[in-house]
C-alpha cells in the first residue's frame, strides 16, 4: 500500500535527477516527475527508474506545474521533492506517525544547503521547507518561491517531518547562477505587479541578486521587505534582517548595519542576526560589543547557516583575543573554528606566539568590609571581566572580614568562576593595616593598582597600560595615574593612551600608592632615588560606580 506520493517537477536535471530519484526509491512511493521540457535525458532516466512521467507546458508559473503534478497522484497525501534535492536521513514510520497526528498541518523537511560562503569557500545553510501535505486541504499560489496554501483560506501550521535533504540548488558556477538569478528576477517582478506590498516577494529579490553577489540591489531589497513588515515573527523576516547586515558589511556600510541592533528585541535569539551583528560592530571599532554578541550566537540554537552560528564566531573570536593578547582564549577558539570547517582557523592558531599563556600582566588589591554592597561588588566584577576580554591575564587579590550574605556569595561565585586568577583573603591570613604593604605581600604581578568596591573599570583599561608599557621598554620603577571620573564605562573604542610623563619627589610616593586607582611598580619601592618617574593617563578609565545607585 502506498501511503503517499511524491511529486518532482524537473527540467533538463540529468545532472541531478539520476541520484535523486535512487534516494527516494527506499521509500517504497509512488514517484511523479513532471517535465516542463526538458531537452536532455531526463525523462529517460526518470523512466529507467519505473518513475510516471508526465509532460507539462511551461507557462512561467511554478505554482500551475506543483498544482497539475499533485492533481495526477494516486494519493491525497503528497511530498515535493526538488530535483536537485537528495535524501539524506529519514524515519519512514516517524513521517506516517506524524501526518496522522497533525494531518491538517503542512509537514516540514530539513534541507541542508549547499551555498558559497562569499570568500571563495562553502556553507551550509539550514532551512526547514513545507513539502508533505494533504492536497485535498492545499494548493501552491505563487509564480515562483510557491508557498502552499489552505483552499479554504484558513491560517497555517506546520510541523517538523523527521526528515533531511541535502540540497545544491544554491550553489554552481558564476553562469549557472547568473541564469537562475535572471529567471528567478523575471518571474519575481511579474509577481510584484499584483503584489507590490508583500516583503516576502522583496525578500527572496533581494536572495536573488545575492545569489549572483550583487550586493547593492540586495541590500536594497532586504531594506524594503523590512520596511514593508508588518509582522516580524516570520523566519523569513529574522533570515531578511541578517543578510541586509552581511550586504551592508560588504558594502563597506558597517555603521548602517550596526544601527540594525534595533531589532535585537525581535531576532535576538537567531544566532544568523547576532552573528552578522558582532561582524558589524568589530568594523565599527565596537570590539566588547562584538565579543558579547559572537558569544551569544554560540549558545543559540536557532540558526540556518551553520558557519555564522558556529565556524565564524568562533574564529573572529580567536582573532579578538589574539589582538588582545588572550592567547589562551585564542588558541581554543582557533580549535574549534577549525572542528566547525573553518579550516584556515588552523594557519591562525599555528601562528600564535608560543609563550606563557597563563602569565599575569597586572593585580588588584580589593579591599571589602561591613558596608560593602553585594551589587557594588557584581557592577566591578563584571568591567574586570572585560580587561583583555577576560581574566587570564588578570590576578584579583580580594582582602574582607565581616561582610554581608550577599557580598559574600557574590565574592564566592567570582572566585569560583575565575579559581586560577582571583584569591580570596583574610585579615588573619595578611595583615592589612597598611594597605600598600598587604597589597604586595598578595598580589604576584609585578603592576598593581588598589580598588575600590564601587568602581567599574573601562573595558580598554589594561589594554591601554599595556601599550603605554611597551612604549616606555625598561623603566621599570614607574607609577601611573589612571584619572577617575563619576559616569559608568560604555563598551566603546578603547581610548588612545597619550600620558604625560614627569618626575615626581619620593617623599610623595607612599601618599601616592595609598590612594586607590594608581597602577604602581613593585620596582619603585625599591629605588632609592630622591624622584620616581611618574605618567598619568589622560583619558579616564577608572569610574565611581556609586552615582547608579537609586
Amino acid at each position: 500500500m502506498k501511503n503517499f506520493s511524491i511529486c518532482i517537477i524537473a527540467k533538463n536535471e540529468e545532472k541531478h535527477i539520476g541520484e535523486c530519484i535512487r534516494a527516494l526509491s527506499p521509500l517504497g512511493m509512488e514517484i511523479l516527475l513532471c517535465d516542463t521540457g526538458s531537452s536532455d535525458t531526463t525523462v529517460s532516466i526518470a523512466e529507467g527508474y519505473g518513475c510516471r512521467v508526465l509532460h507539462f507546458e511551461w507557462t512561467d508559473d511554478f505554482s500551475a506545474a506543483r498544482n497539475y503534478c499533485m492533481e495526477q497522484a494516486s494519493c491525497d497525501l503528497v511530498l515535493f521533492v526538488d530535483a536537485d534535492e537528495i535524501l539524506e536521513e529519514y524515519d519512514l514510520p516517524g513521517c506516517l506517525k506524524a501526518a496522522s497526528e497533525y494531518g491538517n498541518a503542512l509537514g516540514q523537511i530539513r534541507r541542508r544547503n549547499l551555498c558559497n560562503d562569499g570568500n571563495g569557500g562553502t556553507t551550509i545553510y539550514i532551512d526547514q521547507v513545507e513539502r508533505f501535505f494533504d492536497r485535498r486541504l492545499y494548493r501552491y499560489e505563487g509564480r515562483i518561491h510557491e508557498q502552499p496554501a489552505r483552499r479554504d483560506g484558513g491560517a497555517l501550521s506546520a510541523y517538523a517531518l523527521p526528515m533531511t535533504f541535502y540540497h545544491e540548488g544554491y550553489y554552481g558556477t558564476a553562469e549557472e547562477l547568473k541564469k537562475k538569478a535572471e529567471r528567478n528576477d523575471r518571474l519575481l517582478q511579474e509577481e510584484l505587479k499584483t503584489s507590490h506590498s508583500d516583503p516576502y516577494i522583496y525578500y527572496q529579490l533581494g536572495q536573488s541578486r545575492e545569489l549572483v553577489n550583487d550586493k547593492e540591489k540586495a541590500a536594497g531589497y532586504y531594506g524594503k521587505a523590512l520596511e514593508l513588515a508588518k509582522d516580524l515573527r516570520p523566519k523569513y523576516i529574522k533570515m531578511c534582517a541578517a543578510s541586509l547586515i552581511s550586504c551592508l558589511c560588504d558594502l563597506g556600510r558597517a555603521e548602517e548595519a550596526s544601527a540594525l541592533g534595533k531589532y535585537s528585541g525581535d531576532f535576538g535569539d537567531y544566532a544568523d542576526y547576532v552573528s552578522a551583528l558582532a561582524y558589524a560592530r568589530l568594523l565599527t571599532g565596537d570590539i566588547y560589543g562584538a565579543v558579547k554578541d559572537y558569544e551569544r550566537a554560540l549558545t543559540l540554537d536557532d540558526y540556518n547557516d551553520e558557519s555564522l552560528a558556529r565556524a565564524l564566531p568562533h574564529h573572529n573570536l580567536g582573532c579578538i583575543f589574539e589582538a588582545m593578547e588572550n592567547l589562551e582564549a585564542a588558541e581554543e577558539h582557533f580549535r574549534l573554528a577549525y572542528a566547525a570547517g573553518h579550516l584556515s582557523s588552523m594557519d591562525r592558531l599555528k601562528s600564535l606566539p608560543d609563550e606563557d599563556m597563563q602569565e599575569k600582566y597586572f593585580s588588584f588589591a580589593l579591599f571589602c568590609g561591613p558596608d560593602t554592597e553585594a551589587r557594588d561588588l557584581e557592577g566591578l566584577f563584571s568591567t574586570l571581566e572585560w580587561q583583555l576580554t577576560g581574566m587570564a591575564h588578570l590576578q584579583l587579590c580580594i582582602h574582607w572580614k565581616a561582610l554581608g550574605d550577599d557580598a559574600q556569595c557574590a565574592l564566592y561565585t567570582f572566585r569560583d568562576r575565575y579559581p586560577e586568577s582571583v584569591r580570596l583573603i583574610l585579615p588573619d591570613d595578611v595583615p592589612a593595616e597598611d594597605t600598600v604593604e598587604a597589597a604586595l605581600s598578595a598580589c604576584g604581578s609585578e603592576w598593581i593598582c588598589v580598588l575600590r568596591p564601587s568602581y567599574r573599570l573601562h573595558p580598554g583599561l589594561c589594554r591601554s597600560l599595556r601599550q603605554l608599557l611597551a612604549s616606555t621598554g625598561d623603566w621599570r620603577p614607574l607609577v601611573i595615574s589612571v584619572q577617575e571620573a563619576d559616569k559608568a564605562p560604555a563598551f566603546d573604542n578603547v581610548p588612545s593612551a597619550e600620558p604625560q610623563f614627569f618626575e615626581a619627589p619620593a617623599d610623595a610616593l607612599f601618599e601616592r600608592l595609598l590612594r586607590p586607582g594608581y597602577f604602581f611598580s613593585k620596582a619603585a619601592f625599591a629605588s632609592e632615588d630622591e624622584t620616581f618617574p611618574y605618567a598619568a593617563l589622560p583619558s579616564p578609565l577608572i569610574f565611581n560606580g556609586s552615582s547608579e545607585k537609586t
